[in-house]
C-alpha cells in the first residue's frame, strides 16, 4: 500500500474517534475510559458520514498524524483525498484497548480497524469483539486493515485527540 493510501486511510480513522466528544461531554456518570469508548464508537459514524468539520472540531490545536508528522491543517486535505479514495465506506473494529493515565487528563486507545467500502462483503468478526489480535488476524488478508494508536486529552471541552499513529497489517500489533 502506498504511503498516500495509508495516511489517507490513517487520517479518517484517526480522526474518527473524536467526534464521539460532543455526545460524551453532555452526557453525566460514565468514566473517562467508558468516555474514550463512546468517542470511538461515535467517531466512526462521523467518518462515514465524512463530517469534515465536525472530525477537525474535535482535535486539538497541535494534533499531529505519524507517520509523516502530518499537522492539523494538513490533515484536511487528507481527510478529503480519504472520502474519494473510499467514497461511502463502513469502519469495522474490535473493543479498543483504552488506558487511562492516573492523573486523569490523558489516555490512549488501540484499536485495530478495517475500512469496507459500500456494497464490499464485510467479515463476519462478531465472535471476535473482545479479541483485537485475533479479529486483527482474521482481516488482515481482506481488505484496507489498519492499528491506530490514539492519544487523547482531556479539556475542558472534554476529550480530544492530540496526536495519531497508523500502521500497516504487514506491522507488528502488540497489546
Amino acid at each position: 500500500m502506498h504511503h498516500a493510501d495509508r495516511l489517507a486511510a490513517t487520517v479518517v480513522l484517526l480522526l474518527t474517534p473524536m467526534l464521539s466528544n460532543v455526545g460524551c461531554t453532555r452526557c453525566e456518570g460514565p468514566d473517562d475510559e467508558q468516555q474514550v469508548r463512546a468517542l470511538i464508537a461515535d467517531a466512526v459514524a462521523a467518518a462515514e458520514a465524512h463530517d469534515l468539520g465536525g472530525l477537525m472540531g474535535l482535535t486539538t490545536g497541535d494534533f499531529v498524524v505519524k507517520p509523516g508528522s502530518v499537522g492539523r491543517q494538513e490533515v484536511k486535505g487528507v481527510l478529503l483525498m480519504a472520502f474519494r479514495r473510499y467514497g461511502r465506506f463502513g469502519v469495522r473494529h474490535p473493543a479498543p484497548v483504552v488506558s487511562v493515565a492516573e492523573d486523569r487528563l490523558t489516555a490512549s486507545a488501540d484499536l485495530p480497524f478495517l475500512i469496507v467500502r459500500e456494497g464490499a462483503e464485510a467479515p463476519d468478526l462478531g465472535d471476535l469483539m473482545d479479541d483485537p489480535e485475533g479479529w486483527m488476524e482474521r482481516v488482515a488478508d481482506m481488505g484496507d486493515a489498519y492499528y491506530l494508536e490514539l492519544g487523547l486529552e482531556k479539556t475542558g471541552d472534554g476529550w480530544r485527540a492530540a496526536r495519531a499513529r497508523i500502521r500497516g497489517t504487514h506491522d507488528r500489533w502488540s497489546l
